[in-house]
């Protein structure tokens, strides 16, 4: 009939809202932003362990300034080779394989840090865990895009950041408690190994499976994530969709990602990662009291969880133009506030 010849305007297998569960959904997206979470723990994993190893005993771990630039810096190197090879990844082992790999260079890389006995395991355990971070940071949100319908799509996708502020969060709680930095990397293995038990147990992304062919596995994954009476078009339709080199030539796709992507990346101009990275180190040198580490970290969950609310009603564009006017406050005459202490 001419409903089922009707365009299908978005992959997601659009599922009529009838009987549609979200419980097991919303499991697979827990399990996979584990990553994300992990994510954030590395990334300020140096804050608290910078100031104790520059004051360690042993030589062979006492980080002079050179090596604690190093330390805090190498991780990003490993998240740009992470990056980078997750566009192939993606593709070739699909998108929840993907995740699932990137458990293996970070377990290994906190094991080198927890038991490290010279500078060089500490970086090598910083590259490879970056590494796993870029990875992640790379396919989760597509696995959590493919498999969630539009109805929770904008939330869910602000989950992955949520996650990563988590992951930060609690480094600097568990440091806050006088956790050896030692065990810091040990407390950083709890949610990889988590994560990639979970995944076990997830269903791989739709869209990947249909790509394969595997048109009777995407559908039992359907089933899965979102509930066996719940009624979908044909899979033959949503494999037709896929957009041309000339379509993304149009003006009303190109610019709003290029626009995406350049807040993306005057975000990181701003220096929030180093300011995340080197913190502690940051307040160490000024007269400014610090509190809580962690305190940021708060705030910035605090912010998430107000920007998954906007979304329904505003969409994604009010909370991307609220969080540049806050940032671009927040960064007026930064040095009036922290002037070195004499």
């Amino acid at each position: 009939g001419t409903a089922m010849e009707a365009p299908n305007t978005s992959f997601s297998l659009c599922p009529s809202l009838r009987s549609l569960q979200n419980e097991r959904l919303y499991l697979a997206v827990f399990a996979a932003v584990l990553g994300n979470f992990s994510f954030g723990f590395a990334l300020v994993y140096p804050s608290p362990v910078i100031p104790a190893l520059e004051a360690y005993p042993s030589p062979a771990l006492r980080l002079d300034r050179y090596a604690a630039s190093w330390f805090g810096s190498v991780f990003m190197l490993g998240a740009a080779a992470g990056g980078l090879s997750a566009m192939l990844l993606n593709d070739r082992l699909g998108r929840k394989l993907s995740i699932m790999f990137s458990a293996l260079p970070s377990a290994v890389g906190y094991l080198l840090m927890a038991s490290a006995q010279g500078i060089g395991m500490l970086l090598l355990g910083r590259v490879l865990t970056g590494y796993a971070g870029g990875v992640t940071s790379a396919s989760i949100p597509v696995y959590i895009s493919e498999i969630s319908h539009p109805g929770v799509r904008g939330m869910l996708g602000a989950c992955p950041q949520m996650m990563a502020v988590l992951g930060s969060l609690v480094l600097y709680a568990l440091a806050g408690l006088v956790l050896d930095w030692r065990w810091l990397a040990v407390a950083g293995e709890v949610p990889v190994l988590v994560m990639i038990i979970l995944l076990c147990f997830m269903p791989n992304s739709p869209r990947f499976l249909l790509s394969q062919g595997k048109d009777d596995k995407a559908l039992a994954s359907l089933c899965w994530l979102r509930g066996k009476d719940t009624d979908y078009p044909p899979l033959g339709n949503s494999r037709s969709q896929r957009v041309s080199c000339a379509e993304i030539k149009d003006p009303f796709i190109y610019k709003p990602i290029l626009i995406a992507v350049g807040m993306r990346f005057l975000q990181q101009l701003s220096g929030v990662t180093c300011i995340l990275v080197y913190l502690q180190s940051i307040f160490k040198k000024t007269s400014v009291i610090l509190v809580s580490p962690g305190s940021h970290c708060a705030v910035a969950s605090l912010h998430s969880w107000c920007h998954v609310g906007l979304q329904p009603d505003h969409g994604a564009l009010y909370p991307l133009r609220a969080s540049f006017s806050e940032r671009h406050h927040c960064q007026q005459d930064p040095g009036e506030l922290c002037q070195p202490s004499c």
